[in-house]
């Protein structure tokens, strides 16, 4: 699994008054929620991308005229063979990517779960939460 690095730097003890120390949690936490989106954004369009990946391979399984070794011309059992190594090697990758859009899909709601966290936090504090643009 993925970890993902929040900004949590130690703070140094510096007096402040408690209207600064909560204009400077309010901008951390905003930050940090906005780092979040932006790493679910690139996900969901990674997702995406294999998603469309994985129909162009199963399109290509389903039309037999697309099958390499069914051309005119190849004898009928190289024909054959050539087809079922195309099927098992399709199929393969259309597994792997498909494990691979379940990672996706973890990973989004583990972003998806920090941001919830963070945004609770900001309510606990008192700190004015940011409109969700996009959820």
């Amino acid at each position: 699994m993925k970890s993902t690095r929040i900004s949590t730097k130690k703070q140094k003890q510096v007096s402040l008054d408690a209207s600064a120390t909560r204009l400077i949690a309010r901008l951390e936490a905003e930050f940090d929620l906005m780092h979040l989106r932006r790493l679910r954004a690139e996900l969901e369009q990674k997702e995406a991308r294999l998603a469309t990946k994985v129909k162009i391979l199963r399109d290509n399984l389903r039309s037999p005229d697309r099958a390499p070794g069914l051309q005119a011309g190849n004898l009928p059992q190289v024909g054959w063979l050539r087809r079922w190594r195309h099927v098992l090697v399709t199929t393969g990758k259309i597994w792997w990517l498909e494990t691979r859009r379940g990672t996706l899909v973890q990973d989004q709601r583990r972003l998806l779960m920090m941001e919830d966290d963070i945004r609770f936090g900001m309510r606990i504090v008192g700190v004015r939460v940011p409109n969700n643009p996009k959820e």
